[in-house]
């Protein structure tokens, strides 16, 4: 790196979250950390070599008006056991810890420095605001971890889960995004991209010495090797389905007929009345949202206002809301009532999300008020639950069927085999765009020389996953989800 390079900076940010808390740190990463954290820290007993990954007790003290220039303007306050200096201009100290983290071992692959503080946030910006004065740089969205890419600390898939982690709305896909963080997806596409590095160099040995004495790889060993390395790239893709909702969150609409129970089945799903509910027909004119833990899948529930002929401006608005809903809904709950049944309302909404491949759940509401067992119509396939929103019956049955719906009865497992990130989905589309290429050429029998292309540009595209191959936009795009000071 020369002089020039911005990962040569010394950066720093608060590195816990904002508000008000018991402790706050803020973190230095670059080649002046240690300079710089000492000159705002003061030892209570001064070390004659600060040993890495130890915590010193000591004293934070920053000045209250801040010179240009990185002038360092602190006194050591005047509190037991601290060393001290002569002060007279006005400061503001906090009892703290230090500690060292040494190149390349730390988090960034440089020194880092932590100086761990109370959580005060007007604390901790005035110890950035020193930091600063003295010649760091405020950090960027996700630099820290940028940094870390940078050096090889980690790849730009445990990157990513760095943000996914933090990110996290339930066990489950913290589990998920914890294997991408120790390296579990990484491991499996570092498998595929030895197998096609090898398929490769077999296909390339078959040019190189076409003209030498050397049996070249049989075509058919070949064709069973893009077929194997194809299979594998398909299974994954085939679990973006599921591992997108534990990175995004499955959206699930509860839709129906005015006064069929729709709010109070959200009521009964969040456990807490979210949704005003009364007997007069019409109660909600808008959409109602809120997320819940469903099988381990962030769900965002969505109320709407009831399927019928609007009367009104709102009521109008109301409907085209719901309908719009609908159109972006990764599972519906259709929900008719037990006294009633379905009429040409429901069965539309059923046709429409069968001819888009959507997912629905009937659910037959008010069961309650049937002296007798009622049966799903038998001429719509889709899976059908009986419940009782007001006395509660049904609703766990109701909650495995939406968790099997989303996820297709397919397991979370550790993670390792879950893509869930559109932009590994994208790449790896292009990696099995380039594989059928490649296995076309090979069955008939194409020169080797675009087999092997094809190959070549599959692992390009596979190295964009794990950052072998990148642009600055990409990196730019997926560090700037970060907050600052990770």
């Amino acid at each position: 790196m020369n002089a020039a390079d911005p990962f040569e900076e010394t950066i720093v940010a608060v590195a816990t979250p904002p508000g008000e808390g018991g402790i706050g740190i803020v973190r230095l990463s670059g080649p002046r950390a240690v300079a710089i954290g000492k000159r705002i820290f003061a030892f209570t007993e001064e070390p004659k070599r600060i040993e890495p990954y130890r915590l010193y007790t000591g004293v934070v003290t920053v000045s209250d008006d801040l010179p240009e220039g990185g002038q360092d303007p602190r006194k050591k306050a005047d509190v037991p056991g601290a060393v001290k200096t002569e002060r007279n201009d006005p400061t503001i100290t906090d009892r703290a810890l230090f500690v060292l983290m040494r190149a390349p071992r730390s988090y960034t692959g440089q020194d880092v420095v932590e100086l761990h503080c109370h959580g005060s946030p007007l604390l901790l910006a005035s110890v950035v605001t020193a930091a600063v004065s003295m010649g760091a740089r405020p950090a960027k969205r996700g630099e820290f971890t940028q940094r870390a890419f940078m050096n090889g600390k980690i790849d730009l898939v445990q990157a990513e889960a760095v943000a996914d982690l933090i990110a996290a709305k339930t066990t489950d896909g913290l589990s998920v995004f914890s294997c991408h963080l120790m390296g579990g997806l990484s491991e499996r596409l570092s498998d595929l991209r030895e197998r096609l590095v090898s398929l490769l160099a077999d296909v390339e040995a078959s040019v190189d010495f076409s003209d030498q004495d050397i049996d070249p790889q049989p075509v058919e060993s070949i064709v069973g090797d893009i077929e194997a390395s194809f299979a594998f790239v398909k299974e994954l893709l085939g679990s973006y389905r599921v591992g997108r909702v534990y990175r995004e969150g499955a959206r699930l609409v509860i839709a129906g007929r005015p006064n069929v129970g729709k709010s109070s089945l959200m009521n009964r799903l969040l456990g807490r009345p979210r949704a005003i509910v009364a007997p007069e027909p019409g109660t909600t004119t808008d959409t109602i949202e809120d997320v819940m833990d469903i099988g381990g899948i962030p769900v965002r529930i969505v109320d709407t206002c009831g399927l019928r002929e609007a009367v009104g401006a709102v009521e109008r608005e109301g409907v085209q809301r719901t309908r719009q809903a609908l159109d972006t809904a990764d599972a519906t709950l259709l929900v008719a009532e037990a006294t009633i049944g379905l009429d040409h309302q429901e069965r539309a909404v059923i046709e429409a999300a069968a001819a888009a491949d959507r997912r629905v759940v009937l659910v037959i509401n008010k069961v309650d008020l049937v002296a007798s067992e009622t049966s799903a119509p038998p001429d719509l396939a889709v899976p059908t639950v009986f419940t009782s929103a007001l006395v509660g019956t049904g609703i766990d049955t109701l909650k495995d069927v939406i968790g099997s719906l989303i996820v297709g009865g397919a397991s979370s497992g550790s993670g390792q085999d879950l893509i869930t990130n559109a932009r590994h989905y994208a790449a790896l589309l292009s990696v099995s765009q380039f594989l059928e290429q490649a296995h076309e050429g090979a069955i008939k029998h194409v020169s080797p020389e675009f087999i092997a292309l094809d190959i070549r540009e599959a692992l390009a595209s596979l190295g964009e996953i794990t950052g072998d191959v990148t642009t600055d936009e990409i990196l730019e795009a997926i560090f700037s989800r970060f907050c600052v000071g990770k």
